[in-house]
């Protein structure tokens, strides 16, 4: 039970941060439609990733998922996806996003 008690405010947390980032890609501060794959999305995309890949849902967030599912299309994400995340084919390409792996 202790355990929960300290879970709740990290969940608050995260959605916060995730509601901020969110934000910036709504504002086109970062994501595919700034023009540029820049740092902030090197380390952006793999967090948002390993959630998806966790169990947690992004549908609050739809600018986040939007942007992930555009970023994840890329070939360069799509070959270094690590191959035990998205059951396909090996010739199958990335498997999009759906807000939830």
């Amino acid at each position: 039970m202790w355990l929960l008690l300290l879970l709740v405010p990290v969940q608050v947390q995260m959605r916060a941060e995730l509601k901020s980032w969110d934000r910036a890609v709504l504002l086109g501060h970062i994501g595919h439609d700034s023009g540029s794959f820049t740092l902030a999305d090197c380390m952006l995309l793999p967090r948002l990733l390993l959630l998806l890949q966790l169990g947690a849902s992004l549908s609050a967030f739809p600018a986040l998922l939007g942007y992930a599912t555009a970023l994840a299309a890329r070939e360069s994400v799509a070959a270094c996806r690590p191959a035990h995340w998205v059951p396909q084919a090996p010739d199958a390409g990335p498997a999009p996003l759906t807000g939830k792996l």
